[in-house]
């Protein structure tokens, strides 16, 4: 292991160059066979080969006219011609492996169960060595109350007869049958049309289209649907209006209160399940970028569904090693100041008590272990080729320690997600203990306490330096150590 702030010999390109030109002659002979043979499967794994019309180069939100062959994991090849596709994403889009968007002409079912769509995404998955985070957070959402949890499969991908590696095909995030299921505004809306919903959002810190800002806690939030180009004024003052009331309520004085608080304007079993994922998966960025909704005829905000989770997981430098860290403490995004609200409320602590202790009972760890051992095994060969075009071992964006394996990324998130559940039992009881209290809150940096300090069960600490976080009386007064 390897992390990424010491330096490292100069050894990547002198170690893949021959590997890359033997994956180049194979992609090149493979590509050859193609017009005598027809579209084959790379690897096991089902496979998507575009053609942009005229050679055109894919362009951030710039759509281009494309055809598409889709060979799935029985070899059935569907043709699609006439799509559009982009490039998408942020940072990952000045990445060399890069994500992309589709608009199908007509819907195509690519996911085994689930609904045809016009509408998919490629991501690249470039800043995450696994290349399976975004698959496992998903995996974290099935396991809860959350309805909507993008689904995907992975799939070896050519664009104009290049190799790209392994991608993962997944749903675009959008108000649709079997995706946010939710009762779509009608495009222009009647008169007389029911404005209450649905409508699709997003805490986006990025302030991308159209936005507007919280009135408290100045969080900005994007309205993607009714998208740009339809919502009305009606519609545009109505949801601000929603999230701006929901925010009020939850930062004033009587917010615990069960009918003037905050919790008849939100799903209350859902935001603790939304906000479980969040610590579960170690998300920097849960209050920076994260979607929710709201439905038709219901007066309550929705959380999810989970996306955009491949700096998660401890795969984030800045925010160094999370294994014992709370997001609500440490995570990036002005929509933080929600969770620290919610977690003085009592109520809402033992919430996050009894559901996180009843998913760890039904073995929501356990499970997402074996679903990583199961996906790492499904695209073995296809991340062999991967890692013969892409390094294996050189930074792209923020992770966190370097392997020259890919099995040591995978034991890395395992062993991940097996320590962090367990801290995260105990950090969610101290916080219950210190839920609704006027306590005085103090650093593990604090040098100098009012003695005798002891713990919740009496005992005398006797090295109060350095303090573990949790709940403590000192002189008579409770202190939270964060």
């Amino acid at each position: 292991m390897q992390n990424v702030t010491t330096n490292r010999k100069a050894t990547t390109a002198s170690h893949y160059r021959p590997r890359c030109l033997v994956l180049a002659v194979w992609i090149a002979v493979a590509t050859t066979c193609l017009g005598q043979t027809g579209h084959r499967r790379i690897t096991s794994l089902p496979a998507i080969y575009i053609e942009v019309y005229y050679g055109h180069n894919i362009i951030k939100d710039l759509y281009r006219i494309a055809r598409m062959w889709y060979i799935d994991e029985e070899d059935n090849v569907v043709f699609a011609d006439s799509l559009m596709m982009a490039g998408r994403g942020n940072s990952t889009w000045s990445f060399d492996k890069k994500p992309y968007k589709l608009r199908l002409k007509r819907p195509l079912a690519m996911i085994p169960g689930k609904a045809a769509s016009r509408r998919w995404i490629l991501l690249a998955n470039a800043a995450d060595k696994t290349m399976l985070r975004n698959a496992v957070a998903s995996r974290a959402g099935e396991q809860t109350s959350l309805p909507f949890n993008p689904s995907y499969r992975f799939v070896d991908f050519v664009i104009n007869g290049d190799y790209q590696g392994t991608y993962q095909l997944t749903e675009a995030i959008e108000i649709a049958p079997g995706r946010v299921d939710i009762t779509p505004q009608r495009i222009p809306p009647l008169p007389d049309d029911d404005l209450s919903g649905g409508y699709l959002l997003e805490i986006d810190g990025t302030q991308d289209g159209n936005c507007f800002t919280s009135d408290r806690c100045h969080v900005p939030i994007r309205i993607h649907e009714p998208d740009d180009d339809n919502i009305n004024m009606a519609q545009q003052t109505y949801i601000t209006s929603v999230v701006n009331e929901f925010e009020c309520r939850l930062m004033d004085d009587d917010f615990c209160d069960r009918a003037r608080g905050y919790r008849p304007l939100v799903d209350t079993l859902q935001i603790a399940d939304w906000y479980i994922c969040q610590e579960l998966t170690g998300n920097g960025d849960a209050f920076h970028n994260t979607f929710f909704y709201k439905e038709q005829g219901d007066d309550r905000l929705h959380f999810g569904p989970l996306w955009d989770y491949d700096i998660a997981f401890g795969n984030d430098n800045r925010l160094g090693d999370t294994t014992h860290e709370l997001m609500a403490d440490i995570g990036y995004g002005a929509a933080r100041q929600w969770i620290v609200r919610l977690w003085q409320d009592p109520w809402f602590a033992r919430l996050i008590n009894r559901r996180y202790n009843e998913l760890l009972e039904q073995g929501i760890v356990e499970r997402l272990t074996t679903a990583i051992d199961s996906l790492a095994a499904a695209i073995d060969a296809s991340q062999q080729l991967n890692y013969a075009l892409w390094s294996i071992d050189e930074q792209v964006y923020l992770e966190r320690v370097l392997h020259t394996t890919y099995s040591a990324y995978v034991d890395d998130l395992k062993e991940y997600i097996a320590q962090h559940a367990l801290f995260l039992k105990e950090a969610f009881r101290q916080r219950q203990e210190s839920a609704g209290t006027t306590g005085i809150a103090m650093t593990r940096r604090q040098t100098e306490y009012p003695a005798p300090v002891v713990d919740l069960t009496g005992r005398l600490v006797s090295d109060t330096k350095n303090l573990p976080k949790g709940v403590y009386i000192a002189n008579g007064q409770k202190w939270v150590v964060r």
